[in-house]
């Protein structure tokens, strides 16, 4: 999420949490179980879905498009829209161990910086 410290700059620091937890809300309803999501840092976020196929996983890429990018969030009736950077990567092609899995995700989302949706494969 490219743009939380801007969000937080903007609405303060009550409304940045609320969306933060907004926006786990929606991650965790949008995305199949099992599932773990982690903030990883103060605008990255790690979803390790179990279970699942690369090629099961790539549709919720497009979901998450959708619902990060193009429609705000709203935090008592004030929008808020977030700038997300989606990277993916799968066990074992891109790696072997989570600090390999997460390296390889943050390197292909952050690959290219523009304020407009970044996906990459």
């Amino acid at each position: 999420m490219n743009n939380l410290p801007e969000l937080y700059a903007s609405f303060g620091i009550e409304y940045g949490d609320r969306l933060q937890r907004q926006m786990a809300s929606t991650l965790s309803k949008t995305l199949p179980s099992p599932k773990y999501i982690i903030k990883y840092s103060d605008t990255a976020y790690i979803i390790v879905l179990m279970n699942q196929n690369r090629s099961d996983v790539l549709p919720f890429k497009e979901r998450l498009i959708q619902v990060f990018n193009k429609t705000p969030f709203y935090v008592d009736g004030k929008p808020m829209q977030v700038h997300a950077e989606l990277g993916i990567s799968s066990f074992p092609e891109n790696g072997n161990t989570l600090s390999q899995l997460i390296g390889i995700s943050l390197s292909k989302s952050t690959s290219q910086h523009s304020p407009k949706t970044k996906v990459t494969s």
